[in-house]
């Protein structure tokens, strides 16, 4: 039966099954809602005050809390600018004057355990040479890995080529060398150099705007030329490479058709937020500021009308169509030059998580930025030194790296010995963050209200409870997808219990600068309270091993596009819970006590619903709310996933890009596979991801044990589907 025919249907008897913006809920809010009959009594009496549960500041790092810690005891580069984990295992680290180097993971290695995976016949000197490098999304099948540098063919030229391993990137074979894009440089500064895949699968490549002096060239405003920009391309979507349909100048009419923003300097490191594939570029300055942008496409950034904040025209910059900078820093006398590093999302630091990281080559000097509300706040993290920062880098464990030019090291961003605490940030203990009832921290403070999703996450058989705490005076709302949008200060609560006996519980909460955050609370053994983890880790219970997720793993499925709360949904809370005082349809119940702004329809058949998965509604009903609940928070669009799946419950079976789809990202050695094969889960790779627990396991995150009552289902559900076509 094809979930399109049970539309129809449904639509005429119990509820409607729309597209992503027909919830069935109207987004105004609606005083009416409370005197419903149709939708029978609420749960709950009357709003409960919440006194104690709301969101803390979120951690500050103070001066002082992070050192700078040599990855290689005994190994140094020749002018290293890059650094990247390398699939064989190991490090690459791009030097400056040609070579990408393999070394090795062994703190204690020496120079006879690097081997060179490339040397690239580039001209060097000054600003020139070998400067960026980056392997293609689907590394693992094509071998594909792009290089930028400059080459004196003729004259100076700046480069983006494509090398091929044969051998799972240990090597790239010179003989495979190819040309993608090539920019005529006139002078030998000012090369930009760094190229990046984003997270929509294009490549972006940062060029300087030529070089010379103040504006000897005049590129910064010339759209039509590639100097002074940041590029976008589409290497997959023909040879070389393909134009974006949404760049600013596609067509080619009024500017380059590569053009992604412009009126850059001389941009030197850039890098895409994991979290949310925000572009952060470090823009070096000439003569007063350095500057430090947030990409966005078709922006133009300035230069040369203004350096960083100073308009350079005599009568005045109020009229120009540019991006401001969101950071930087004036020269304070010593000779400066600014380098772009990453955001930070690794575990070590949490104070830490969310930080913009940046440098000045000269002085060492390492800076963040921290996203607030109303803008950027620099952060001062106390550490300078000699090592001549000329780049930042990730870890294969999502630690930040730093590289020096002198002597040529690479360090790890660690937490300083006795280092200072960091100011704000959530309780230690659960007892304490005034969300639970001190005197038995498993059961929930005044003031929080329950909520069940009809169809819950797969949490290795866990029975789970969910609360969720609203600041006084404030409501939720709905968007157009259904996602439930709760105010800055909500703290909701899950708790995780395996043989009734609590082992986890976590808080995912809405700071007051805006940004979310999940917090892990690791039950004790005596079950007296919940302490604080700073980091990911697993523990044993019984036979079974349970995993506590980092703060980032939270965040990898608690998006944006995915509306942060995941469950918290319209077609997931129309259905009726035991509040204690009374049993009431969720929505409702949220809507007359005041804690969700919204206009409900005349009855709960007419909202957009999800199934139960261990129900007994048609399977396909089942499986696709299986799949919503478990999968569409990383497969829809705006997460930056590079498959193309749309897993969302609405969206049409044709239209999820899985039905008689060949898989994008590795076949699983299945005979003739697709990513869902009609009559056979056999062949299915969507089925074979969740019935296995090695690498190639989806989720990747957040579960030790196959679901095989939800593998059974969709086992189930494929076999039962006729076709792919639609009736």
């Amino acid at each position: 039966m094809n979930v399109l025919w049970l539309a129809a249907l449904l639509a005429c008897t119990s509820g409607t099954i729309g597209g992503p913006d027909d919830t069935g809920i109207d987004s105004a809010p609606d005083t009416d809602d409370t005197d419903r009959p149709e939708w029978g009594p609420s749960g709950l009496g009357s709003r409960p005050a919440n006194p104690s549960c709301h969101a803390p500041p979120r951690a500050t790092p103070a001066p002082g809390s992070v050192a700078l810690e040599r990855v290689y005891t005994a190994l140094t580069f020749n002018l290293p600018v890059q650094v990247d984990p390398a699939p064989p295992g190991g490090r690459y680290v791009v030097e400056q004057g040609g070579k990408i180097q393999l070394a090795p993971s062994d703190p204690s290695a020496t120079l006879a355990s690097v081997t060179t995976a490339l040397t690239v016949p580039v001209r060097t000197g000054g600003e020139r040479g070998l400067l960026g490098f980056d392997l293609h999304p689907d590394f693992a099948s094509n071998g594909h890995a792009y290089i930028y540098g400059t080459f004196d063919d003729n004259g100076l030229k700046a480069r983006i080529m494509r090398y091929t391993s044969l051998d799972g990137g240990l090597t790239f074979d010179p003989s495979t060398a190819q040309l993608v894009l090539e920019v005529a440089q006139p002078a030998s500064n000012h090369n930009g150099g760094q190229l990046r895949f984003g997270p929509d699968g294009l490549l972006y490549l940062a060029l300087g705007d030529g070089g010379g002096a103040w504006d000897t060239y005049s590129n910064g405003q010339d759209p039509h030329t590639l100097l002074g920009t940041m590029v976008r391309i589409d290497v997959d979507g023909a040879t070389p490479y393909a134009i974006p349909a949404d760049n600013p100048f596609a067509d080619g009419q009024d500017g380059a058709p590569e053009l992604y923003a412009w009126g850059l300097r001389n941009p030197w490191r850039f890098a895409f937020d994991p979290f949310d594939g925000t572009l952060f570029a470090a823009d070096v300055g000439q003569n007063a500021h350095e500057e430090i942008d947030v990409i966005e496409l078709g922006g133009n950034y300035g230069w040369p009308l203004l350096e960083g904040p100073y308009c350079q025209l005599d009568d005045g910059c109020a009229s120009l169509d540019v991006v401001a900078p969101i950071g930087g820093y004036d020269h304070d006398g010593g000779q400066h030059s600014i380098t772009g590093g990453v955001v930070y999302r690794g575990t070590a630091i949490p104070s830490l998580v969310g930080t913009y990281l940046y440098a000045d080559i000269y002085d060492a000097k390492l800076m963040g930025l921290r996203r607030e509300p109303s803008g950027y706040t620099p952060l001062d993290l106390g550490v300078t030194g000699s090592e001549s920062i000329s780049s930042f880098g990730v870890d294969a464990d999502g630690e930040a790296l730093v590289v020096g030019y002198s002597p040529g090291s690479i360090f790890k961003i660690v937490p300083a010995p006795s280092a200072p605490a960091s100011s704000g940030g959530p309780a230690p203990t659960l007892s304490a963050t005034g969300c639970m009832d001190p005197g038995d921290p498993s059961q929930p403070a005044a003031g929080l209200v329950p909520w069940q999703p009809i169809a819950p996450f797969w949490s290795d058989g866990a029975a789970k409870e969910r609360w969720m705490a609203l600041p006084d005076g404030t409501s939720a709302t709905v968007n157009d997808e259904g996602d439930v949008i709760l105010p800055v200060g909500t703290v909701l609560v899950k708790q995780f219990r395996l043989s009734d006996t609590p082992v986890e519980t976590r808080l995912l909460v809405h700071h007051e600068d805006g940004v979310w955050a999940g917090y892990t609370y690791a039950w004790r053994a005596d079950g007296s309270d919940a302490d604080l983890l700073e980091a990911g880790e697993e523990r044993t219970f019984g036979d079974q091993t349970w995993s506590y997720p980092s703060r980032s793993d939270c965040m990898q499925c608690h998006t944006a596009a995915a509306g942060y709360s995941l469950s918290l949904e319209t077609g997931q809370l129309n259905h009726d819970l035991d509040y204690g005082a009374g049993t009431g349809n969720q929505l409702h119940t949220l809507v007359s006590a005041g804690l969700l702004s919204t206009t409900l329809p005349s009855s709960p058949q007419a909202v957009s619903s999800l199934s139960d998965p261990l129900g007994v509604e048609p399977i396909d009903m089942r499986a696709r709310s299986y799949l919503h609940a478990n999968c569409a928070s990383c497969h829809r669009p705006g997460t930056g996933n590079r498959s193309t799946m749309d897993l969302r419950y609405a969206v049409p079976l044709a239209a999820t890009q899985t039905c008689g789809v060949a898989p994008e990202l590795g076949d699983l050695d299945l005979t003739d596979p697709a990513i869902v094969l009609p009559g056979s889960p056999e062949q299915s790779v969507l089925h074979a991801r969740m019935s296995r627990l090695d690498d190639n396991r989806m989720p990747p995150l957040g579960s030790l044990s196959i679901d095989t009552s939800g593998a059974d289902l969709l086992a189930e559900w494929i076999t039962q589907m006729p076709s792919c076509a639609l009736p």
